[in-house]
């Protein structure tokens, strides 16, 4: 395959991965029209739907990374490559010999690592902050997803107001870091490929 070739393929799989975001972030919206104070049922969707989000978006937003340092030569570390991979794999004994298992990074991580490789290959810091009250709210509303989706007691559904509005800061800021890594990406891509 020639360059020209290679870089329109490029292109294309950025766009996929930038329209997934986009459809992810359109889920959002849907589920925060239809939030009822009323209605636990609909509050805990809209909050697991912002993590399909926030998980979705991540995943696409590594994948390009993933993608671009072949194509840009950006030197990342084995470690990087794991963490924004998703996965390691490692050998376990069982009774019945060794096999592989896959084990996930946890999603503080993989944001944190993702910020940092896009901020010094873009040279595009995204805008986020990870010590400050919205970084806060997103560990917050993080507990409270992980409340809803292995509840071990009926009070483990239970939602409140302020369980709907850290979720709103939690949406807002890393949607904002997320929609800011893709334009500087498209940017980036733009530059190299002379568009």
């Amino acid at each position: 395959m020639d360059e020209v070739a290679r870089h329109k393929q490029a292109l294309e799989r950025f766009k996929d991965l930038l329209a997934l975001a986009e459809l992810l972030m359109e889920d959002v919206t849907d589920a925060a029209k239809n939030i009822d104070t009323n209605n636990p049922s609909r509050q805990r969707n809209y909050v697991r739907t912002v993590f399909a989000m926030i998980e979705g978006a991540l995943n696409a937003m590594c994948r390009a990374i993933l993608e671009e340092k072949d194509i840009a030569g950006w030197g990342l570390s084995a470690d990087e490559i794991e963490v924004l991979s998703d996965s390691i794999l490692f050998f376990r004994q069982g009774t019945t010999g060794r096999r592989k298992q896959r084990q996930f990074k946890p999603l503080v991580d993989r944001i944190k690592v993702a910020f940092a490789v896009s901020r010094r290959m873009l040279k595009e810091d995204c805008g986020m902050d990870f010590t400050g009250k919205d970084w806060d709210s997103f560990r917050k509303t993080m507990a409270i997803r992980n409340r809803l989706s292995h509840p071990k007691q009926s009070s483990d559904l239970e939602m409140t107001n302020e369980d709907i509005e850290l979720t709103h800061v939690a949406r807002d800021w890393f949607r904002f870091g997320v929609k800011r890594f893709f334009i500087a990406s498209n940017n980036y891509l733009r530059h190299i490929y002379g568009l």
